[in-house]
């Protein structure tokens, strides 16, 4: 029995629309009440992993009591065949993602415009205690008539089910994670989705997102530590009052940000709601008064008119000279930058869980002892030892992490542990030794 022998008794047309955090998602015809909807199923493998399946019930009861125009709809959640899928409203428009790849960055009221509907979404999801945990473009859906649409709370942490959160994970797309995530995922609350709508706004202000790097783990070093870039935007000039508002948002110490989605919303709200004010004219150093002005031009003129006519008459011809290029006289476009002022807060407290670097290489909360400074560089391997590493995947990862280690490289021999989990390889020495290395990156 397929997946699309199970749906295909429930719904008509059945045709794959993309993942989700959970599993995937189809659109389909409803055969009873006839109508256009989406259809999340979550993965058979997952199905069979303790709590899960109660979690995504949970998930699906909470969304259902979510009614707002801003929300994607949850009409129902079934169970069939050892499958467990939710249907919703089918939405057609283009994900945000789509639409910033397509049109760059966006003109900063249509950016604050769509910004302050997803925080409306959010009001109502953080009233029935739902955090989303991973605001996104790709989780955004805009509709033709410009309606914005947040969907995909398949991460979200129901707060009145936290015994379900299983900790030591992190969860969320790094690049949009607040540093609290990262550091303390347990004192996550409202506050964190204000966070990543900030990282949002800037996306859709300068067409990429403020952290960026090779690797994740540079940039969860970055959202705990770093300030944001200068925003560099080309074309336009958002107001001072904008920029505050997202300096604000994006401070590492949840207690500076925006007390909830309401007061952000009334901020941008303000913000979009004020008139522009015309650039002042430019006034020249030591401008004279009107009549001055006057008396000074005419001098100005009686003593430059002579001169204009002598050279005119004694003016050699002129050599024709090649028509200025097209390059020449295209247009250069103005580039402002705004810079964002410092926002440096004090690091976060040393977090209660293990810093998680993806979804292959997650640390589990345990406790494990310290590792033990290295007082000497390993003995130089002979060549049967090399040979044999070689032939050992297990024994070169082993090598790796102690020689990454030995240079200081925490960052790759972290990796490297991560790579040795996930080959099967001693669980119990590459967990103890992944922790260790955790452990000796914070502050």
């Amino acid at each position: 029995m397929t997946v699309l022998d199970t749906l295909g008794r429930h719904y008509a047309n059945v045709t794959p629309l993309g993942q989700g955090a959970m599993g995937t998602v189809w659109r389909g015809t409803d055969r009873v009440l006839e109508r256009e909807v989406a259809i999340k199923v979550m993965r058979p493998d997952m199905a069979q992993q303790d709590g899960l399946p109660e979690r995504f019930m949970l998930e699906a009861r909470a969304l259902a009591r979510l009614s707002h125009p801003n929300i994607v709809a949850v009409h129902r959640v079934l169970q069939e065949d050892g499958l467990f899928w939710i249907e919703m409203e089918y939405v057609a428009g283009t994900p945000l993602d789509v639409k910033l790849r397509q049109e760059g960055a966006l003109p900063w009221p249509m950016a604050v415009g769509l910004v302050i509907q997803a925080l409306r979404g959010l009001e109502v999801a953080h009233a029935a205690g739902i955090v989303h945990r991973d605001i996104k473009p790709g989780n955004a859906i805009v509709t033709p008539q410009g309606a914005l649409k947040l969907m995909d709370f398949g991460i979200a942490r129901v707060q009145q089910a936290t015994s379900l959160t299983r900790t030591g994970y992190a969860l969320g797309t790094v690049a949009y994670m607040a540093p609290e995530q990262i550091t303390t995922p347990h004192l996550v609350d409202e506050r964190t989705d204000l966070y990543a709508i900030g990282i949002l706004l800037y996306e859709l202000l300068s067409g990429h997102v403020p952290f960026r790097g090779s690797t994740e783990y540079d940039i969860l070093e970055q959202q705990v530590r770093a300030t944001p870039p200068p925003l560099v935007l080309s074309g336009q000039q958002p107001p001072a009052a904008l920029m505050s508002q997202l300096t604000k948002v994006l401070s590492k110490d949840p207690a500076q940000r925006h007390d909830s989605a309401q007061c952000l919303r009334a901020a941008l709200e303000s913000v979009l709601a004020a008139p522009s004010p015309d650039p002042p004219a430019p006034q020249p150093v030591g401008r004279l008064p009107s009549g001055w002005r006057r008396w000074a031009g005419m001098g100005a003129l009686a003593l430059t008119l002579p001169f204009v006519l002598t050279t005119f008459l004694t003016r050699k011809p002129a050599i024709d000279q090649p028509p200025p290029t097209a390059a020449a006289e295209a247009p250069v476009p103005q580039v402002s930058s705004v810079v964002l002022p410092s926002t440096t807060a004090p690091l976060p407290a040393p977090p209660s869980v293990d810093l998680g670097l993806g979804p292959s290489t997650r640390v589990p909360d345990a406790s494990a002892p310290p590792a033990r400074p290295v007082s000497k560089p390993p003995a130089r391997s002979s060549p049967a030892r090399v040979a044999q590493a070689v032939a050992d995947p297990c024994d070169a990862l082993r090598a790796a992490v102690r020689r990454h280690e030995r240079d200081g490289d925490l960052g790759r021999a972290i990796q490297a542990t991560g790579q040795a989990l996930d080959e099967g390889c001693d669980r119990a020495y590459f967990l103890s030794r992944r922790q260790a290395l955790v452990r000796r990156l914070r502050p």
